[in-house]
């Protein structure tokens, strides 16, 4: 049975380049993949992943290492929806590490700090729902958690009334010459 689903990826390098092992590793994690065994990582197949892992490949090869690229391989002693599970497992384990932090940030008090915090918050929210290759729901309510929350701090504050521009049209502006920022 050809397992049509997945890319698995593996890497060595050398023991002298412990930097580059780390940025493969992180390059990996930032690309969703999952660790299914001691340097094999497993990853939905896509364009765009098998172009990254080709370029990861080729990076540790121009670097001493070896690399193997596997489209379409079957695993034998796997299933495909353990492998989903497992992509699952590691999203929930993400969704929960910041739905603990969201939740720290609501708790705090208001302020302008918390709110730059729970924009950053939800960039990372965003960045880990594009590699939720399968959806359990924790991503959404996670959204819907930060949602509620802008919502309340939107309502707590006065908001700046949008000017009409005609009204500024046609008007003479008095500047000094060369203007600079001090």
């Amino acid at each position: 049975m050809s397992n049509k689903k997945w890319f698995f990826f593996s890497f060595s390098v050398p023991a002298r380049l412990q930097g580059f092992r780390v940025k493969i590793w992180r390059k990996l994690n930032a690309m969703g993949a999952v660790q299914i065994k001691n340097s094999v990582y497993v990853l939905p197949v896509n364009e765009q992943i098998q172009e990254q892992l080709v370029w990861m490949g080729k990076e540790t090869d121009e670097q001493g290492g070896e690399s193997l690229v596997i489209a379409n391989g079957a695993l034998l002693n796997m299933t495909d929806s353990q492998i989903a599970a497992s992509f699952t497992k590691a999203r929930d384990e993400d969704f929960r590490d910041l739905g603990e932090e969201i939740r720290a940030v609501l708790a705090g008090a208001d302020s302008q700090e918390r709110v730059i915090t729970l924009r950053k918050l939800e960039k990372r929210l965003d960045t880990l729902r594009a590699i939720d290759f399968f959806p359990s729901g924790k991503g959404a309510s996670l959204q819907k958690m930060l949602d509620e929350a802008q919502k309340t701090l939107v309502e707590g504050h006065a908001v700046v009334p949008q000017a009409d521009a005609a009204l500024y049209c046609q008007k003479n502006w008095v500047t000094r010459a060369n203007p600079y920022v001090d």
